[in-house]
């Protein structure tokens, strides 16, 4: 098994999260990337490997440009707006509707030797 590790981990550290309709403390913080990588390595779970920079093009496959785009800025229009909390997301798409950015059918992605 790979494990992927980075110290950009360390940015995944919101001030809440939503979980089950509740606002809570995150459950995704940088000291629980820490504790996996911890234990994988004590456990001899397999290799730690760095991030590999795929580009976009496995990104667009699954989701539309505009959508991409709007990843790409919106948290800096989010800042430029005054606002200086995290940004939750609180509507999601009805799948009949299928909405910019979401796609009803999604292409399986291609095996990869040593996956399940």
């Amino acid at each position: 098994m790979h494990t992927i590790y980075s110290d950009e981990h360390r940015h995944q550290d919101g001030n809440v999260e939503l979980f089950e309709g509740k606002v809570v403390k995150p459950h995704e913080i940088p000291r629980r990337a820490e504790i996996v990588l911890e234990q994988v390595k004590a456990r001899k779970l397999g290799d730690v490997v760095g991030l590999h920079d795929f580009g976009l093009a496995p990104i667009l496959k699954v989701h539309e440009a505009d959508f991409v785009d709007f990843l790409g800025s919106c948290w800096n229009e989010w800042v430029k707006s005054g606002r200086n909390f995290d940004a939750l997301p609180h509507v999601l798409a009805d799948d009949a509707a299928a909405g910019p950015g979401l796609r009803l059918e999604c292409p399986r992605p291609p095996h990869h030797p040593g996956s399940p």
